[in-house]
């Protein structure tokens, strides 16, 4: 309570308003007053305070037109002032954006002896979340205060809940998703490093985007996302194997995580090793002509950065050395051709294809 007399003259015709304002605003914040037209003195009057966990000192300033006048006022924690707050319920919850949560976020106001505290403010807040009913709630004789809440944003979301006088706040951890989101992940074959992203319904306009990421890159390759057109409901990632380890062992482990919609799917795979299922070489030439040869590998194609093969003779002069690449992704090498040079008699020259550390032989007939 308080009251203010003015000196001279009283207020003038229509009255005065004047206004009290504070070094602490949360605990006494900035508040108004009408003196009447005619009158010197405010009898009766009181200024609102909030609670506080800890005697505070707080200047409060008067201004009447223009005219300042200060006091310090100690403002004193109640019996029943909030010291606390804790979750109680409605943490850990995900929801489609624009849509509730399931169940509402309950916050529990305590005082310093440990029992509950009704009738105090909670505020709550976050970015990312609307409270369709209002963002703050009164504690019921419980001490409990809930508000609904629901996701604006797809991603993990944190909502607070505060009660002045009380520094620390209540912490809400919830997420938001899309009405379309990531579904799983599934590996197209036990013997390829290939995947494929699901949704849980089929893309809209512009389609969905998924990222994607890997454990290990020199196991398992995958680009930073992938698009789901419009319309579908999956899409090939565009994993790859991630490099070349030679022929042992067979498989390593990694694994592939994806996102979209909000929701994050992870698949725990055995990438399989890339080996040779066949190399066709013309069994003849003659010398100085090319020699045309396919190569055709097993179990995974060309590693990303794709794969170089190297093929040999016992007769260096007649067939060099000669090294060539598989592209990224292909089983498949056709059309390619060896440089033969000219002999003065028909020779037998054995060579030998060395594709990631697997070996293939075939015996050519070089004629002149």
């Amino acid at each position: 309570g308080f009251y203010v007399e003015t000196a001279f003259n009283p207020a003038p015709f229509g009255g005065a308003t004047y206004s009290i304002s504070s070094d602490h605003p949360t605990i006494i914040p900035t508040q108004s007053f009408t003196l009447a037209a005619g009158q010197s003195n405010d009898f009766g009057r009181n200024l609102t305070t909030n609670t506080v966990g800890s005697t505070t000192t707080v200047n409060i300033t008067l201004n009447y037109n223009g005219a300042l006048w200060g006091a310090a006022i100690t403002v004193t924690p109640g019996a029943n002032a909030p010291a606390s707050i804790a979750v109680v319920s409605g943490s850990g919850q995900s929801a489609t954006v624009g849509t509730n949560f399931t169940n509402p976020l309950v916050a529990v106001v305590k005082n310093s002896s440990g029992g509950v505290v009704s009738g105090a403010t909670v505020s709550f807040a976050g970015s990312g979340v609307s409270f369709p009913g209002g963002a703050t709630a009164v504690t019921n004789s419980s001490g409990l205060a809930s508000v609904t809440a629901q996701p604006t944003t797809t991603g993990s979301l944190t909502v607070t809940a505060s009660v002045a006088g009380v520094g620390t706040p209540a912490s809400f951890s919830e997420t938001g998703t899309s009405s379309v989101a990531i579904s799983s992940i599934t590996q197209d074959s036990p013997y390829q490093s290939g995947t494929t992203v699901h949704l849980t319904a089929a893309a809209p306009a512009g389609g969905v985007v998924v990222s994607l990421s890997t454990s290990d890159s020199s196991i398992l390759y995958t680009p930073a996302s992938v698009t789901v057109p419009a319309g579908a409901t999956s899409a090939e990632a565009g994993t790859l194997l991630g490099s070349l380890w030679g022929q042992t062992p067979t498989s390593k482990s990694a694994t592939l995580t994806a996102i979209a919609g909000g929701v994050t799917k992870t698949l725990a795979m055995n990438v399989p090793y890339t080996t040779l299922h066949s190399f066709n070489p013309n069994t003849s030439v003659v010398g100085g002509q090319p020699l045309g040869f396919y190569v055709e590998t097993a179990f995974n194609p060309a590693p990303f950065g794709g794969a170089t093969y190297t093929i040999s003779s016992d007769h260096p002069t007649i067939i060099p050395t000669q090294s060539f690449t598989l592209a990224a992704g292909q089983s498949n090498d056709f059309g390619r051709s060896l440089t033969t040079n000219t002999v003065g008699s028909t020779t037998t020259v054995n060579i030998t294809l060395n594709y990631n550390g697997a070996l293939w032989g075939a015996a050519i007939t070089v004629t002149p």
